[in-house]
Parts: structure tokens; sequence; C-alpha cells
């Protein structure tokens, strides 16, 4: 009499779990970092497209040098020249987690009337409070005390902010000017009157160079317009509020890989020690201004 036997024994169906497990093992990495380069090219198509934007801008104003004269209206300013996609402006690995640059925590900014100081956390600009209440404290370089204008920003929505300027010391080393959405003068804003903003409240996964108003496009064609960073403006070539570079770069992609959009309109993804700003021959190749040290020609 033959005996058929019906279905699978506890070892063999342990065995076929466990090949299936490491197929799986072997298989899932090469389809995640398949995945992983497909969206580190469609973040660099993106970035190309405001490379586009920003030299489709320039070619209107006929200008090629100082395209931009104010580094943090650059959204407003190029993303007209984009049809207005929101899109090209976020990586596609970007959920927000990362802390990527809300257009309200920088288009109302305080400007050093000689550099710029972007209106967020720096090594002159002390924050306290909460997201969307919250208390900004500038310093001069002299006395160390961030009690030389005193502001507050109280988010009312996604795209309209009161902006407060509580105090400001008469003998600060330096002015400031505030400044709202495209780049306007906020007037009667240092006599203690409130003001209330709106901004497009759109957000980017981009920074693009500060010294973006002083960059030629005849002789910095390699030098950095945009990259992936946490904020909208890269300041890292100013002494007040420059950025700290290592953790404010955008971490969107594994193995340490940034997305950089160069002044040509070329897209590359580079390591970070390859655009370390700190790093002297980085700094003065891929960062610095070719005229940053002549007067600004208007």
């Amino acid at each position: 009499m033959v005996v058929t036997r019906k279905g699978f024994t506890i070892i063999e169906l342990l065995v076929t779990i466990s090949i299936i497990a490491l197929l799986m093992a072997l298989i899932l990495p090469a389809v995640q970092n398949a995945r992983e380069a497909a969206r580190i090219v469609q973040c660099k198509s993106r970035m190309h497209n405001v490379g586009v934007a920003f030299h489709n801008y320039a070619a209107s104003t006929g200008k090629s040098y100082s395209v931009l004269e104010d580094a943090s209206s650059w959204i407003s300013v190029l993303k007209p020249f984009t049809e207005n996609n929101q899109l090209v402006l976020l990586c596609p690995n970007d959920d927000g987690s990362m802390g990527a640059g809300y257009l309200p925590e920088i288009q109302v900014y305080v400007r050093n009337t000689q550099t710029g100081i972007p209106f967020e956390p720096g090594p002159r600009c002390l924050v306290s409070g909460e997201p969307g209440r919250q208390i900004y404290r500038f310093e001069d370089w002299i006395d160390n005390d961030f009690d030389d204008q005193i502001v507050s920003v109280v988010m009312l929505d996604s795209t309209h902010a009161r902006i407060h300027v509580i105090s400001k010391d008469p003998a600060a080393a330096y002015t400031h000017d505030l400044i709202g959405p495209q780049g306007v003068l906020i007037s009667n804003m240092f006599d203690g009157k409130e003001a209330t903003i709106r901004t497009s409240g759109d957000r980017s996964s981009y920074a693009i160079n500060a010294g973006v108003d002083r960059l030629d496009l005849a002789h910095d064609s390699s030098n950095i317009l945009l990259l992936e960073y946490n904020k909208i403006v890269a300041d890292v070539l100013h002494p007040d509020g420059m950025d700290n570079f290592q953790t404010s770069v955008g971490q969107f992609h594994y193995n340490g890989a940034v997305n950089v959009l160069l002044a040509d309109g070329s897209c590359h993804t580079k390591q970070l020690s390859n655009i370390d700003p700190t790093i002297a021959a980085i700094y003065r190749d891929m960062w610095e201004p070719w005229r940053r040290k002549r007067p600004r020609q208007r």
C-alpha cells in the first residue's frame, strides 16, 4: 500500500521561510538603493528647474551681476518663473521633519545694515519660546548680552505673523532694518508698534547662497547657487549670523549625499566634505563671489 504525503513538514516549512527571508534581505537593499537613486535624480531635476528659473529671471532683468539683491526673497522672485510650481522647491525625500525653511521664519528678518542677519537662530541670535510664539534676541559682537534688539514673533496662521520690536539698544554697534516679504522694509517698527505681515506660506528644501547678491555669472559659474539645507538662505559668508554648516545641511539622502546647483545651472551630488565652507580652498572656489569685496553695483 502506497502512503501519500499531504502538505509540508514543519522542517520543510521552516526551511522555505528561511530561504524567502534570506532572499528578501538580499533584494530589499537593492530596491531601496534604486529607489533612493531615483529620488536623487528627481531632486536634481527639481533643482535644475530652479536654476533655469534663475537664468530666465537674469535674462529678463538684463543683469549678470547681483541678479538677486536680496537673498531672502529668492523664492518669491523665482517662483513665477517656475509657473508657480511648489514641487520644484521640495526634495522628494523631504517630509517636513528636517526643518527645511518656512518662509515666515526667513522672509521677515532683521537685517544688519552692513551684512545681513537672517531672522533665525545663529551665533548672534538667540531664540526662546515655542514654535509659533518666539522671542529673538540679537547681539552686536561687543558685550554678548543679546539685548541689542529684541523682537517677538507670533504666527497667527500659516501665512500671517505679528512682529513686534520689544526693544532696541541705541548704543548697539550697528543698526538694523526690519524686512518683510519680498524684501520690503516694514516702517515705524522701532517705535514699539506692532505690524502684521503676510507671507506666501511656502517652504523649500533648498537654500540659496547668501552671496548671491554679489554673484557674477561671468566669473562665478562654478559657485554654489543652491543646495539642500534646513533654511532658505545658506549664510556661510558673513561673520554675523554665520550658520553652523554641518548641522544646517539637509540630510535628505543616504550616505551623506547632498545635491547642489551651481551658478551655471548644472546639478551635482556631493559629499558634505566636498562643499564644506570651513575648508579655505572650498570656501574660495565654491562659495565666495568673485567680486564680494567690491562695492555693490546698483
